[in-house]
């Protein structure tokens, strides 16, 4: 399967962790977060947190673990970012905290919302 088109961000599996989905020079990366800890998630562009579980180059194949649950996210992406957003309280595409019932139910703050 073909994950270099997963949006960049934050989502939640089946299984209860967090995978975050980084997109880069036309390939991906996959990183599991620890979203019990608020330091796992990324405030500046220098920091890179989680633990690498995966990777997909440019015309390459995804070689990396987690392939069951990235293939429910790449079926359903929207479900695995609101359950992310529903568990954590944090917006599926920055990782800022949110509050507002509306951007819980939607998966995204509202300076994200914007964007898309």
């Amino acid at each position: 399967m073909d994950y270099r088109h997963l949006p960049e961000g934050y989502y939640q599996t089946t299984k209860g962790d967090t995978l975050w989905v980084i997109q880069h020079d036309g390939g991906v990366s996959i990183r599991q977060i620890n979203s019990d800890n608020s330091k796992s998630f990324r405030t500046d562009a220098a920091r890179t947190p989680g633990t690498p579980v995966g990777r997909q180059k440019n015309g390459g194949f995804y070689t990396g673990s987690h392939t069951e649950e990235l293939s429910e996210i790449y079926l359903r992406p929207a479900d695995a970012r609101i359950a992310f957003a529903q568990t954590v309280k944090r917006c599926g595409k920055c990782g800022k905290k949110i509050s507002a019932e509306e951007s819980i139910k939607r998966g995204f703050g509202p300076e994200c919302a914007k964007n898309l």
